[in-house]
This record gives structure tokens, sequence and C-alpha cells, in this order.
């Protein structure tokens, strides 16, 4: 009698139609949980972004009121300081352009120029030079550099007025003086064939008619003046020796 040989699929069908197989249940029931997991697992919402976010507002609000702050305080410290300061020295907007006025020979004051070369021959620093220079002082000595003499407030209007005036020349600051009716001369400066002399007027009080010109003038004829100003408004001139 001849043997049968089995059918190698049988065992797997008969096992697959039982549904018996264990490692087809186990495939199966890993599959459904999977799947059921990935439906009831919602991830968790990242706040970390949004929480940064606000924070950093937060941090940039405060900054910004600590900076207003600090603003309003150095504002308030420049005012009281300006507070402190004379009436005439405070910053003010100049009443005018500077106007330039030409000096000639006929404007030098020859008294007080040898007298200052006498004292400086001798060692000497004349109180006239005490604000000025060697370089200055080594030019009057020389005769290259000359003084002048210059009233710069017309006394008979004037009645009253105080100004202060800073005089400098060739940059170096010579000296700051206070005109009134009976004090209308300024500071004798000296002055050379192109160098500049600048005179900074700012009035403390005006006169009778509440305003206040000052000027320089040339005895050839030449004159500058300021414009009208109140007090505490300042105005500019300058003179340069031929």
């Amino acid at each position: 009698m001849a043997s049968t040989s089995p059918d190698p699929l049988e065992p797997e069908l008969r096992r697959a139609a039982k549904g018996l197989d264990p490692l087809v249940r186990r495939d199966r029931t890993v599959a459904t949980e999977g799947r059921a997991r990935g439906k009831s697992y919602t991830e968790k919402p990242q706040l970390g972004p949004k929480g940064e976010g606000g924070e950093t507002r937060k941090r940039r609000t405060a900054w910004l009121l600590i900076a207003v702050v600090a603003a309003g305080l150095a504002i308030s410290g420049m005012i009281w300081k300006q507070d402190l300061l004379p009436h005439w020295m405070h910053p003010r907007s100049t009443a005018q352009q500077q106007q330039i006025l030409t000096l000639t020979d006929a404007d030098v004051d020859y008294a007080t120029t040898e007298n200052a070369r006498a004292a400086l021959s001798r060692g000497e620093i004349p109180p006239i030079l005490a604000w000025a220079n060697p370089e200055t002082r080594r030019k009057i000595l020389s005769g290259e550099e000359k003084l002048y003499t210059k009233r710069l407030l017309d006394e008979s209007q004037q009645r009253g007025a105080i100004v202060h005036v800073r005089v400098s020349t060739g940059g170096v600051f010579l000296a700051e003086d206070v005109l009134t009716a009976e004090r209308p001369h300024g500071t004798t400066f000296p002055a050379g064939p192109g160098v500049l002399t600048h005179f900074h007027f700012t009035v403390e009080q005006a006169g009778p008619k509440g305003v206040v010109s000052c000027y320089v003038n040339s005895l050839d004829g030449g004159v500058a003046s300021t414009s009208p100003m109140a007090a505490g408004q300042s105005g500019d001139l300058e003179v340069v020796a031929r």
C-alpha cells in the first residue's frame, strides 16, 4: 500500500481556520492595542514658547519703565542744575547772527600797549594780559600784536542796564566783564592782523526801554551792533585787526 505524503499547508490552514495560532493572535492584539493607544493618547501642548514670550514682554515692559523713569530723573537733574546757575549763564538762543568789524591802527590803545610791553620786558605779566597765553604775550612784546580798548555800551541810553560780556581772542579766553552805564568799556584785548576777537553779550538786566544793544565801533567809521536784547537774551560780535 503506497503512503500518502501530508500536505504541508494543511496544518497552517487548520490553525488559521480555527484561529488557534498564538502568533497570529498576538500580532492582532498588538496592532489593536497600538491603534487604541494612538486614538486615546493626546500629546501635551507645548506651552513653553507662549509662556516664554509672555515673560519676555513683561521683562521688556519693566525695563522700558525703568528707562523712562531714569530719563525723567536725568532731565530733572539738568533743570535743577541750570536753576543754580546765575541768570546770565543760562544757555539761551542768540538774538542775532554775529557781525565782524575790522579795526585799524587808529583804534589801537597805544598808551596801554606801551605800558604792557614795558611790564613784559621786566618779566612781569600785566593784569590785562593775565588770561593771555605765552604766545600772545610774546607777540605784544615783539610788536606783532597791539592792545585795543573799546566802549561796548552806550551809557546815555542804557541807564540801569547790566550786561555780561565774555571776551576771547584766537580761541583763548581773556576775561568776563560786567557792563553798566557807569562802566561801558570792556576788557582791553590784544589783536594782530587777521586775529579775531570774540564778544559774547548776555543781558542780565535791560534798560528803561526793556531792551539793550551792545556795539563795537571803529574810529574810521565802522560799527557792529547787536540787535536789541531783553533780559536773558544773548548776542555776539567779532572784530579783526587789519
